[in-house]
């Protein structure tokens, strides 16, 4: 894994025990990317460290998470939205209901929800 120094936090912090490179430059990268001893080392430690990134092992605890989130959530819509076989063009209005509140708005052509 090779990321820019500057920047990145969420996967640097994701990624914090698993083997990677940080550069500032493409030339810099190039030139640790070279060292074949050191990308040895590096591939090795990555498939050490595999099973912790396998998303299979984080599957269900997301899965619950969704299921909770959908059933916080109780959608209304109401005319047109945009949807993706429409693209991005589409006009109405729109609402979601969460408990609690309720938050509305209105589309017209052309403009990001």
């Amino acid at each position: 894994m090779a990321i820019p120094r500057q920047g990145y936090g969420a996967i640097k912090s994701y990624l914090r025990d698993y083997p990677m490179l940080e550069f500032d430059t493409a030339d810099e990268l190039a030139q640790e990317l070279a060292d074949r001893s050191l990308v040895a080392q590096l591939r090795e430690a990555a498939w050490n460290f595999r099973s912790n990134y396998d998303a299979a092992r984080y599957g269900p605890v997301l899965a619950q998470f969704l299921n909770r989130l959908i059933a916080t959530i109780n959608y209304q819509v109401s005319g047109r939205i945009r949807t993706r076989a429409e693209g991005l063009w589409g006009s109405g209005s729109w609402s979601v209901r969460v408990p609690g509140s309720l938050v509305s708005g209105h589309h017209m052509c052309g403009d990001w929800m």
